[in-house]
């Protein structure tokens, strides 16, 4: 779909979600795995509400994913400040 491709690509998804997670890596990265096959069989099965589901479940998992890091982050920089 052209229109999907275009939004990716304005948002520069890649690139954003390299940033955040430079230096911690992708712990769940299995579970970062199932939630896109997820959306797959949900795009290949033509049902609309599903789609949604697993998309808003993915963008909802990698937001707490990216909470998480800038937290450990926050907790880090104390420390550092503190010691």
């Amino acid at each position: 779909n052209s229109r999907i491709d275009t939004a990716y690509r304005d948002l520069a998804y890649g690139v954003q979600s390299a940033r955040g997670l430079f230096g911690h890596g992708v712990k769940d990265l299995q579970e970062n795995i199932l939630e896109h096959d997820e959306i797959i069989a949900a795009l290949e099965s033509g049902n609309v509400s599903n789609m949604v589901k697993a998309v808003e479940g993915h963008i909802s998992a990698g937001e707490s994913r990216f909470q998480a890091i800038i937290e450990s982050e926050q907790t880090e920089e104390s420390k550092q400040r503190a010691g």
